[in-house]
C-alpha cells in the first residue's frame, strides 16, 4: 500500500553507480509511487511508477544541478502482468530501465525523452536507510505487490547480466555476493524480508503483508523464454 515499507538499514551509504531489479504487480499506474527509495526530497534515488501519464517507469539520482533521470513513455507497465522492471546507472551516465513481463527476457523501454546524464555534484543520502516501497513519514509506497527485489550499489549490471539473474535469482555477480545488498524474496517470512546474501538486516517494517500466492512466484513452473 502507500505508506507499506521495509527498510533493510544502510548499505552504500551513498550510491552513484548501482542496479535495481524487482519483480512486481501494480494495481495503480497514476500516482508517484516506489519499488525502492533511498533518501528524503533531497539527497534521493527512486525507483518506480512516474507521478505523470499512466503506466510510466521513472528512476531519478539526486545531483545539485540536474539529476540522473530516466522515464518511460505511458503504458510501459500494467495492472494485469506481473512485471520484471530494472533500472542500472553509471556514475555521470544517462540511466537506463528495463522491463518484461514475468517469463520474457527484459528489454529496455521506450523512454518519453531522452534519459538525462546528470550535472552538478551528487547530493548526499548517506544518513537515510534504503527502503523497499514507501519511506517514513511519506504516502509514496508500491501500489500493488512487491514479490522479489535486489539491489546493487557499485555496479552497473549489463543487460545480459539483468537477464541472468531473472533466471537465476541469486545475489553473486562475478563470483561476489558482496556486489548485492540486499537481495531476497518478500514473500518468504512475510515482514522479515530475507536478504540472501546475508549483508543486510531488516531494521524496520510497516503495514507489509504476507499473501499466500504471491505475483510471480519463483517457483512457479515455468521457463523464461530463451
Amino acid at each position: 500500500g502507500s505508506t507499506s515499507y521495509i527498510e533493510v538499514g544502510n548499505p552504500a551509504t551513498n550510491p552513484t553507480t548501482q542496479s535495481i531489479l524487482a519483480l512486481v504487480k501494480a494495481t495503480a499506474l497514476t500516482t508517484n509511487r516506489r519499488v525502492m527509495g533511498k533518501g528524503g526530497t533531497t539527497g534521493y534515488t527512486n525507483f518506480g511508477i512516474a507521478g505523470a501519464g499512466t503506466g510510466r517507469l521513472s528512476f531519478f539520482v539526486d545531483y545539485t544541478t540536474t539529476d540522473a533521470t530516466a522515464i518511460s513513455v505511458d503504458s510501459t507497465i500494467d495492472t494485469t502482468n506481473d512485471w520484471w522492471v530494472a533500472a542500472t546507472y553509471t556514475s555521470g551516465s544517462a540511466p537506463q530501465i528495463f522491463v518484461a513481463t514475468r517469463y520474457n527476457k527484459l528489454a529496455e523501454v521506450t523512454y518519453n525523452a531522452a534519459p538525462l546524464a546528470p550535472s552538478g555534484t551528487r547530493v548526499t543520502e548517506a544518513s537515510t536507510t534504503l527502503c523497499i516501497g514507501n519511506q517514513p513519514s511519506r504516502t509514496v509506497g508500491w501500489p500493488g505487490s512487491i514479490a522479489f527485489f535486489a539491489w546493487y550499489p557499485g555496479v552497473a549490471l549489463t543487460l545480459v547480466q539483468l537477464q541472468q539473474q531473472q533466471k537465476r535469482l541469486w545475489a553473486p555477480i562475478n563470483g561476489n555476493a558482496g556486489n548485492c545488498k540486499p537481495f531476497g524474496h518478500l514473500f518468504l517470512g512475510g515482514t522479515n524480508f530475507r536478504d540472501l546474501t546475508g549483508n543486510q538486516t531488516v531494521s524496520a517494517a510497516s503495514g507489509v503483508t504476507e499473501i499466500a500466492h504471491p505475483p510471480g512466484s519463483i517457483f512457479a513452473p515455468r521457463r523464461l523464454a530463451a
